[in-house]
């Protein structure tokens, strides 16, 4: 009987040790539609998977092709001169530079969704990024410190949790204006597999098989004492 305690309390860890930490809500962007490389000082306009709106690509550095969206991947190369940033902005319409208005009209918060979760694939050196976001209403909201130098490497998840944000109240169960910001080390390259929102927080089925399983084991030993 201890023995078969035991062992239903190893499988238990062993399933919540094997469940993703976090589920995704909705993918904002997989990057799966080319776009780019963009001209120095410029900007380009596609129809994007988001619901109702555009996808913008802005190169504002001075290097030709800085900016690009290829083979599911969005990289950024800044120029060895440093400069400025590359970014993607989603909205309902094809000016970048227009938060509102803005005419998404996204609920962030579906499916219990708490944070955004942004794929990195590789990064040469530092790199920054942050959201910044625009209600229907044009109350912002911003996500990601974007002078935070976050390390080389890759791959990995950055998750920005909503509960957190760097200022603004806007509303996100009705957000119409995205853009996504980045900013490198001076002749690096970094690249992002995709933008969405998710569960952060563990699912409450995966605790309690945690929970089980602890006093599964725990009874157990408690049975090898008697």
């Amino acid at each position: 009987m201890h023995r078969r305690a035991a062992t239903f309390s190893i499988v238990a860890l062993i399933l919540v040790a094997v469940l993703p930490p976090s589920a995704h809500a909705l993918v904002i962007d997989a990057f799966d539609d080319d776009q780019g490389p963009v001209p120095a000082s410029s900007w380009t306009s596609v129809a994007a998977t988001v619901p109702g709106g555009v996808r913008d690509l802005v190169n504002s550095t001075s290097s030709d092709g800085a900016v690009e969206i290829a083979s599911g991947a969005f990289t950024f190369r800044q120029p060895s001169s440093g400069g400025l940033d590359g970014y993607v902005v989603y909205n309902g319409d094809a000016a970048p530079f227009e938060e509102v208005p803005a005419q998404l009209d996204l609920d962030l918060l579906a499916d219990g969704a708490d944070a955004f979760a942004i794929d990195l694939i590789s990064a040469t050196d530092w790199f920054s990024i942050s959201l910044d976001l625009f209600d229907t209403s044009g109350t912002p909201l911003s996500f990601g410190e974007p002078w935070l130098q976050r390390p080389s490497g890759g791959p990995r998840q950055i998750v920005l949790p909503f509960a957190s944000p760097d200022e603004g109240t806007g509303d996100l169960a009705h957000i119409g204006f995205i853009r996504f910001n980045v900013v490198a080390a001076p002749g690096s390259e970094v690249s992002f597999g995709s933008l969405s929102t998710i569960t952060a927080v563990p699912e409450p089925g995966s605790g309690l098989l945690l929970a089980v399983g602890l006093v599964a084991m725990a009874r157990a030993r408690a049975g090898r004492r008697g």
